[in-house]
Protein backbone atom coordinates (compact mmCIF):
# COMPACT_ATOMS: atom_id res chain seq x y z
CA UNK A 1 0.00 0.00 0.00
CA UNK A 2 1.51 3.10 -1.10
CA UNK A 3 2.07 5.59 1.70
CA UNK A 4 1.24 9.27 2.29
CA UNK A 5 4.13 11.53 2.51
CA UNK A 6 4.64 13.01 5.81
CA UNK A 7 3.96 17.02 4.69
CA UNK A 8 0.34 15.85 2.95
CA UNK A 9 -0.50 14.35 5.89
CA UNK A 10 -0.07 17.14 7.84
CA UNK A 11 -1.50 19.37 5.25
CA UNK A 12 -4.42 17.25 5.82
CA UNK A 13 -4.66 17.41 9.29
CA UNK A 14 -4.40 21.10 9.41
CA UNK A 15 -7.19 21.77 6.71
CA UNK A 16 -9.47 19.62 9.25
CA UNK A 17 -9.01 21.35 12.27
CA UNK A 18 -9.39 24.57 10.39
CA UNK A 19 -13.24 23.58 9.13
CA UNK A 20 -13.71 22.43 12.69
CA UNK A 21 -12.57 25.87 13.84
CA UNK A 22 -14.59 28.02 11.13
CA UNK A 23 -17.55 26.36 11.75
CA UNK A 24 -17.25 26.47 15.68
CA UNK A 25 -16.00 30.46 15.17
CA UNK A 26 -19.15 30.61 13.53
CA UNK A 27 -21.79 31.04 16.62
CA UNK A 28 -19.43 33.44 18.55
CA UNK A 29 -19.33 35.86 15.57
CA UNK A 30 -22.23 39.13 17.42
CA UNK A 31 -23.69 41.66 15.78
CA UNK A 32 -23.38 44.92 17.57
CA UNK A 33 -26.02 43.81 19.80
CA UNK A 34 -24.47 40.98 20.61
CA UNK A 35 -26.44 38.78 18.64
CA UNK A 36 -25.20 35.51 16.89
CA UNK A 37 -25.92 35.00 12.77
CA UNK A 38 -28.33 32.41 14.06
CA UNK A 39 -30.93 34.41 16.15
CA UNK A 40 -31.07 36.89 13.08
CA UNK A 41 -32.01 34.32 10.70
CA UNK A 42 -35.32 33.81 12.94
CA UNK A 43 -35.76 38.15 14.15
CA UNK A 44 -34.43 40.16 11.38
CA UNK A 45 -33.02 43.77 12.54
CA UNK A 46 -36.36 45.86 12.00
CA UNK A 47 -38.08 43.34 14.62
CA UNK A 48 -34.68 43.44 17.26
CA UNK A 49 -35.17 47.61 16.56
CA UNK A 50 -38.89 47.40 17.53
CA UNK A 51 -38.35 44.94 20.55
CA UNK A 52 -35.84 47.68 21.93
CA UNK A 53 -37.86 50.53 21.23
CA UNK A 54 -40.95 49.08 22.94
CA UNK A 55 -38.37 48.53 26.27
CA UNK A 56 -37.51 45.08 25.41
CA UNK A 57 -33.48 44.76 26.85
CA UNK A 58 -31.09 42.79 24.56
CA UNK A 59 -28.60 40.86 26.96
CA UNK A 60 -25.55 39.96 24.46
CA UNK A 61 -22.68 38.27 24.46
CA UNK A 62 -21.22 34.61 23.70
CA UNK A 63 -20.93 33.62 27.35
CA UNK A 64 -24.65 33.15 28.78
CA UNK A 65 -25.45 31.80 32.51
CA UNK A 66 -26.47 28.31 32.72
CA UNK A 67 -30.58 28.65 32.53
CA UNK A 68 -31.89 24.85 32.46
CA UNK A 69 -34.79 24.69 34.67
CA UNK A 70 -38.61 25.79 35.32
CA UNK A 71 -40.02 29.58 36.20
CA UNK A 72 -42.70 30.99 37.16
CA UNK A 73 -43.85 34.14 35.71
CA UNK A 74 -46.04 35.51 37.77
CA UNK A 75 -48.40 38.35 37.06
CA UNK A 76 -47.40 38.44 33.52
CA UNK A 77 -47.80 41.84 32.88
CA UNK A 78 -48.60 44.24 29.79
CA UNK A 79 -45.53 46.57 29.28
CA UNK A 80 -46.06 48.05 25.71
CA UNK A 81 -47.16 47.58 22.24
CA UNK A 82 -47.05 48.92 18.68
CA UNK A 83 -50.83 47.30 18.18
CA UNK A 84 -53.09 50.70 17.78
CA UNK A 85 -55.78 49.01 19.50
CA UNK A 86 -54.16 47.87 22.74
CA UNK A 87 -55.00 48.57 25.93
CA UNK A 88 -52.69 49.07 28.73
CA UNK A 89 -55.48 47.45 31.49
CA UNK A 90 -55.62 44.08 29.67
CA UNK A 91 -55.00 40.89 31.83
CA UNK A 92 -52.81 37.68 31.23
CA UNK A 93 -52.69 34.59 32.38
CA UNK A 94 -49.52 33.71 34.47
CA UNK A 95 -46.97 31.38 32.80
CA UNK A 96 -44.23 28.72 33.27
CA UNK A 97 -41.06 28.66 30.88
CA UNK A 98 -39.04 25.26 30.99
CA UNK A 99 -35.37 25.89 29.18
CA UNK A 100 -33.48 22.89 28.43
CA UNK A 101 -30.80 21.10 26.17
CA UNK A 102 -28.65 24.39 26.99
CA UNK A 103 -25.62 24.22 24.66
CA UNK A 104 -23.16 26.66 25.40
CA UNK A 105 -20.86 25.60 21.88
CA UNK A 106 -23.43 26.14 19.87
CA UNK A 107 -25.46 28.62 22.06
CA UNK A 108 -28.69 27.16 21.66
CA UNK A 109 -31.28 25.86 23.73
CA UNK A 110 -35.21 24.68 24.10
CA UNK A 111 -37.84 25.93 25.61
CA UNK A 112 -41.33 24.34 26.93
CA UNK A 113 -44.21 26.50 28.08
CA UNK A 114 -47.87 26.35 30.15
CA UNK A 115 -49.96 28.92 31.19
CA UNK A 116 -52.80 29.32 33.69
CA UNK A 117 -55.37 28.67 30.72
CA UNK A 118 -54.12 25.34 29.68
CA UNK A 119 -52.11 26.32 26.68
CA UNK A 120 -48.76 24.08 26.43
CA UNK A 121 -46.09 24.38 24.34
CA UNK A 122 -43.49 21.78 23.59
CA UNK A 123 -39.60 21.35 22.52
CA UNK A 124 -39.49 25.01 20.63
CA UNK A 125 -35.91 25.07 19.40
CA UNK A 126 -34.14 28.10 19.92
CA UNK A 127 -31.01 30.34 20.36
CA UNK A 128 -29.19 32.17 23.64
CA UNK A 129 -26.61 34.99 24.30
CA UNK A 130 -25.78 36.99 27.49
CA UNK A 131 -22.36 37.78 29.36
CA UNK A 132 -22.25 36.77 33.21
CA UNK A 133 -25.89 36.72 34.67
CA UNK A 134 -27.58 38.53 32.20
CA UNK A 135 -29.08 36.57 29.21
CA UNK A 136 -31.70 37.14 25.91
CA UNK A 137 -33.14 33.54 24.49
CA UNK A 138 -35.04 33.38 20.71
CA UNK A 139 -37.49 31.03 19.57
CA UNK A 140 -38.98 30.90 16.31
CA UNK A 141 -42.49 29.86 16.44
CA UNK A 142 -44.96 28.27 13.69
CA UNK A 143 -48.48 28.71 14.85
CA UNK A 144 -51.31 26.98 12.33
CA UNK A 145 -54.97 27.61 12.58
CA UNK A 146 -56.54 24.08 12.88
CA UNK A 147 -59.78 25.57 11.38
CA UNK A 148 -58.12 27.14 8.17
CA UNK A 149 -54.60 25.48 7.69
CA UNK A 150 -52.91 28.79 7.57
CA UNK A 151 -49.54 29.36 9.29
CA UNK A 152 -47.42 32.32 10.86
CA UNK A 153 -43.90 32.55 11.61
CA UNK A 154 -43.58 34.22 14.95
CA UNK A 155 -40.23 35.12 17.11
CA UNK A 156 -40.16 34.95 21.16
CA UNK A 157 -37.77 36.39 22.97
CA UNK A 158 -37.23 36.01 26.56
CA UNK A 159 -34.60 38.29 28.64
CA UNK A 160 -33.77 38.66 32.30
CA UNK A 161 -30.88 38.17 35.33
CA UNK A 162 -30.55 34.58 36.34
CA UNK A 163 -30.09 34.97 40.43
CA UNK A 164 -30.37 32.27 43.56
CA UNK A 165 -33.71 30.91 42.84
CA UNK A 166 -34.92 32.20 40.07
CA UNK A 167 -34.35 35.30 37.44
CA UNK A 168 -34.91 39.16 38.06
CA UNK A 169 -36.30 41.39 35.56
CA UNK A 170 -37.65 38.88 33.00
CA UNK A 171 -39.00 40.38 29.93
CA UNK A 172 -40.99 38.56 27.15
CA UNK A 173 -41.28 40.21 23.74
CA UNK A 174 -44.06 38.23 21.06
CA UNK A 175 -43.07 39.67 17.32
CA UNK A 176 -44.93 38.83 14.09
CA UNK A 177 -42.24 38.04 11.33
CA UNK A 178 -44.60 36.98 8.49
CA UNK A 179 -48.26 35.91 8.27
CA UNK A 180 -48.48 35.09 4.80
CA UNK A 181 -50.59 36.97 3.58
CA UNK A 182 -53.50 36.58 6.53
CA UNK A 183 -56.18 35.79 4.00
CA UNK A 184 -58.33 35.46 6.91
CA UNK A 185 -57.73 38.90 8.16
CA UNK A 186 -56.74 36.75 11.72
CA UNK A 187 -53.64 37.95 12.93
CA UNK A 188 -51.27 40.88 14.23
CA UNK A 189 -49.37 42.35 11.10
CA UNK A 190 -45.69 41.84 10.40
CA UNK A 191 -43.39 43.44 12.92
CA UNK A 192 -46.22 43.82 15.31
CA UNK A 193 -45.94 42.83 18.46
CA UNK A 194 -46.12 43.18 22.26
CA UNK A 195 -43.36 43.27 25.09
CA UNK A 196 -44.27 41.70 28.65
CA UNK A 197 -42.77 41.69 31.88
CA UNK A 198 -43.28 40.11 35.30
CA UNK A 199 -44.42 42.04 37.14
CA UNK A 200 -42.96 41.53 40.61
CA UNK A 201 -39.36 41.15 38.89
CA UNK A 202 -38.31 37.95 39.64
CA UNK A 203 -39.67 34.76 38.51
CA UNK A 204 -39.82 32.10 41.01
CA UNK A 205 -37.37 28.48 39.90
CA UNK A 206 -39.96 25.73 40.59
CA UNK A 207 -39.12 22.29 40.84
CA UNK A 208 -39.62 19.96 37.77
CA UNK A 209 -41.51 20.35 34.53
CA UNK A 210 -44.07 23.56 34.55
CA UNK A 211 -47.43 23.81 36.36
CA UNK A 212 -50.17 25.41 35.53
CA UNK A 213 -51.61 28.45 37.60
CA UNK A 214 -55.22 30.00 37.65
CA UNK A 215 -55.03 33.26 36.97
CA UNK A 216 -57.19 36.05 34.70
CA UNK A 217 -57.93 35.06 31.11
CA UNK A 218 -57.44 36.34 27.62
CA UNK A 219 -58.02 34.88 24.04
CA UNK A 220 -56.19 31.78 24.05
CA UNK A 221 -53.13 31.22 21.32
CA UNK A 222 -53.53 28.92 18.79
CA UNK A 223 -51.58 25.84 19.63
CA UNK A 224 -48.99 27.51 21.96
CA UNK A 225 -49.07 29.67 25.31
CA UNK A 226 -45.35 30.97 23.39
CA UNK A 227 -47.93 32.91 20.84
CA UNK A 228 -49.75 34.63 23.21
CA UNK A 229 -52.22 37.13 21.46
CA UNK A 230 -51.48 36.45 18.09
CA UNK A 231 -54.64 37.83 16.98
CA UNK A 232 -56.25 40.72 15.98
Amino acid sequence: MKKLPFLAILLLLTIVVQGCKDRDDDYYVLDKNGLTYDIKSIAPQYIIDEMMNLGFPINGGNTPPTLEGTYLITPLTWLSSNIEADLPTQEYSDMTVTFYNQNNVTLSLDLDTTSGNGSVGEGSGGYIVGNGADFTTFFEIIVTNPNTGDSVNLVNAISGTVVDNGIENLYFANFMVDDHGDPYNTYIGNGKGRVFKDGDAFSEKLAGRPATTGTTTQPTALTSVASVLITL
